[in-house]
């Protein structure tokens, strides 16, 4: 089950790097705010097409650079898209659409993402920081896992199901505020998981 699904995200990853390409284009060229509809499976609905922000359904322009609120991606950039001219917006959009966050919102999609809700999972191994080891069982019964493995330094391999360990580690203060407060805000998108297969860097701190 894991593999197939991985290999449908390859399948329209390697689509999307190809058809994206003049899809964005177009966007930039007319600041579009997302794709078109029938492009929905590659925006990014957390955080805009092309890292902005600006996308209409969640909102998330909030951080500084010169004076301006814009989204992370342009933040980590030290870029102001407003001020940035047609090749420039086309470029780092195009990468954080097609490269960093290609598919993004296969998360939404019902026929491919996975509920992981506290409600609908029940979890039987759960080994955190840095390295991980969790494993559960969805509400059908199929058991799911997400594994983090350190490779060299600073660097770890993440793969499986896609896991936010932090809203199911006691410890944690978004625990509590999730299970009081329910998956509001950017928690709603942590709601859902899809397979995936990706490199992380963690500074490990010490005590």
């Amino acid at each position: 089950m894991f593999w197939r699904l991985v290999l449908h995200r390859i399948i329209l990853t390697l689509i999307g790097k190809v058809i994206l390409i003049p899809v964005t284009a177009y966007c930039a060229y007319y600041r579009k705010p997302k794709l078109p509809n029938w492009c929905n499976l590659f925006d990014c609905e957390e955080d805009g097409w092309d890292g902005t922000g600006r996308h209409p359904n969640h909102p998330r322009a909030l951080w500084l650079v010169n004076g301006v609120r814009q989204g992370w991606w342009w933040h980590y950039k030290e870029l102001v898209w407003e001020d940035t001219g047609f090749l420039g917006r086309w470029y780092y959009g195009y990468w954080w659409c097609a490269w960093r966050n290609t598919v993004w919102n296969l998360r939404l999609a019902p026929w491919f993402a996975e509920s992981i809700h506290f409600n609908d999972i029940r979890i039987h191994r759960f080994d955190t920081r840095p390295a991980a080891d969790v494993r559960w069982y969805t509400n059908k019964g199929r058991e799911r896992y997400f594994k983090r493995v350190k490779l060299f330094k600073d660097t770890y391999l993440e793969y499986g199901f896609e896991f936010k360990t932090e809203l199911f580690d006691v410890h944690d203060p978004n625990y509590a505020r999730v299970r009081k407060q329910g998956y509001l805000g950017i928690w709603k998108y942590r709601a859902t998981s899809i397979p995936s297969i990706r490199l992380r860097t963690i500074k490990e701190v010490t005590p």
